[in-house]
């Protein structure tokens, strides 16, 4: 009995106390907590790199145990990791702390882009492909240099392979980068020349149209002969000169200068000093002749092997009478007065060298009377001047440049003629003997100008060692022709004249290809 009344005294105790606590926890329950959440920054950058850090504090007491930041409902956060945030991705966050059913205020975060900058160590760079620039990219503060791509900007967009840039030409280049899908601001570089350079390997040749003076043209220190265009200082205006090398026959002082990249080099001086030139005598052999003269072709064959005789020695020119004999305006064409002007005998079947030396046909010595004719005038009339020819056709308009220099100071004309090779037509080969396939060659054709062919066009004065240039056009186009002339198969025969014993003779004669040249 007594044991039984000790086991109900320890069941009441043991009740009491259960009492007791449950009174406490729905106590403890009830009792207000104050919860706060913040954050090191509310600010940062969406690079997935920078990051912040929440802090809890539960009745002002920071607070590690038990406490959860939850995203608010609107927002999407792959980044939270406990109490650390960051992303990649812009815009605003909002967060809030729960402890023990508690939650605390909320707190915004902004994530803000990156900033990409493009940077250059310099923004002008010399066009001689060793100059560079060297670019730099930054995410915010982040080098990312490596990682990034630079691209320059044009009609096709080109990648960088590295992040330097050099040039060798002239221009301004803008250039812009990308990193972690964020573009930069462009970055202009300009490329420009700064100084150019002319050189020559000597100061002074000989006026012998042989010895020569080689450029060289350097752009800050590269060069750039090749690209460059090298002037000859000339009155009223400078010309081009094309050519790595200069020559000349005409004695004098002569001023270069280089320019490249629109800058100008200095001027430099060449000295050309004079000495006696040797020209090549050519002699001007004029036949006049007819298609129905049938000692003619006597005459042609011996000029033709007068030529082979005298190797680049002798012009022919073919004038077909129009006058005193039976001829045809295929042949003769414009040229009739000025065959009257210039025949010794006014009849066919006769030559003139030189404009002075008559030769006769003779059956089997016309060869040699040309070539007594050809010595004679070698003697007393020999080369004073040498004649360099340039010409150019554009729709039946020739045009030529023709440059006379001298070894005499005297006074010379200056006269010229179209000559035409390869035109078939009929010609008496005998009495009675007619070749209608006969090929006519070096028939004058067209007249420089209405001047006298015995005197030409006056040149006035030349100083040994002088040059004298000139140019002429003749407008076929202004002829009326009973054949069609071919001017590719035509030439240019120009001569010069002077006075030898008080008589106009050919000093020197050259020929020259229709749309071609030929030099002293």
């Amino acid at each position: 009995m007594k044991n039984y009344n000790l086991l109900v005294l320890l069941l009441y105790i043991v009740w009491s106390i259960s009492l007791v606590g449950c009174s406490d926890e729905k106590k403890k329950e009830d009792i207000a907590v104050a919860v706060t959440l913040s954050a090191n920054k509310t600010t940062i950058k969406a690079n997935g790199k920078d990051s912040l850090m929440f802090t809890v504090k539960v009745d002002g007491k920071e607070t590690v145990s038990g406490v959860t930041v939850v995203p608010e409902s609107s927002t999407q956060v792959n980044g939270l990791n406990k109490l650390k945030f960051s992303t990649s991705e812009t815009g605003t966050y909002s967060f809030y702390a729960l402890y023990n059913g508690h939650k605390s205020n909320p707190i915004t975060i902004t994530a803000t882009k990156v900033v990409v900058k493009l940077t250059a160590d310099k923004t002008t760079i010399k066009p001689n492909g060793t100059d560079a620039i060297k670019f730099t990219v930054k995410a915010d503060d982040d080098e990312v240099t490596s990682s990034a791509v630079i691209m320059m900007k044009g009609e096709v967009e080109t990648t960088l392979d590295k992040n330097v840039f050099s040039t060798e030409n002239s221009g301004t280049y803008i250039f812009y980068a990308t990193y972690d899908g964020e573009q930069s601001d462009k970055v202009t570089i300009r490329s420009s020349t700064e100084t150019v350079i002319l050189t020559l390997d000597k100061n002074e040749i000989k006026a012998d149209g042989k010895e020569t003076v080689s450029f060289t043209v350097k752009a800050d220190g590269r060069e750039v002969t090749n690209a460059a265009v090298l002037m000859q200082k000339s009155a009223p205006d400078d010309i081009v000169f094309d050519g790595k090398r200069f020559k000349t026959v005409e004695a004098g002082t002569y001023t270069f200068y280089a320019v490249y990249d629109s800058v100008k080099s200095k001027e430099l001086t060449l000295k050309a000093t004079y000495i006696p030139l040797k020209f090549r005598k050519q002699h001007c052999v004029m036949q006049f002749t007819s298609a129905t003269c049938h000692s003619c072709p006597i005459m042609t064959q011996a000029i033709g092997e007068t030529v082979k005789k005298y190797a680049n020695r002798i012009v022919p020119v073919v004038f077909h009478l129009e006058k005193h004999c039976l001829n045809y305006p295929e042949l003769y064409g414009v040229l009739g007065a000025t065959t009257e002007m210039l025949n010794p005998i006014r009849k066919p079947s006769v030559a003139l060298v030189d404009l002075h030396t008559k030769v006769n046909v003779y059956p089997t010595t016309t060869v040699n009377k040309l070539s007594d004719a050809i010595y004679h005038m070698a003697t007393i009339c020999p080369p004073q001047t040498g004649i360099a020819l340039e010409s150019k056709e554009t729709d039946g308009i020739i045009r030529f440049t023709a440059d006379i220099i001298t070894n005499q100071t005297d006074r010379y004309g200056f006269y010229a003629f179209v000559v035409e090779d390869s035109i078939i037509y009929g010609q008496m080969k005998g009495p009675e003997e007619v070749d209608l396939k006969y090929v006519h060659n070096n028939i004058a054709t067209y007249k420089l100008s209405d001047a006298n062919p015995k005197t030409g066009i006056e040149l006035g004065e030349i100083e040994a060692g002088k040059k004298s240039s000139r140019s002429y056009t003749i407008d076929t186009k202004v002829f009326k022709m009973k054949r069609n002339v071919k001017l590719k198969n035509c030439r240019i025969v120009a001569y010069t004249l002077r006075v030898v014993n008080g008589v106009y003779c050919i000093d020197n004669v050259a020929s020259c290809p229709i749309n071609g040249s030929v030099d002293y």
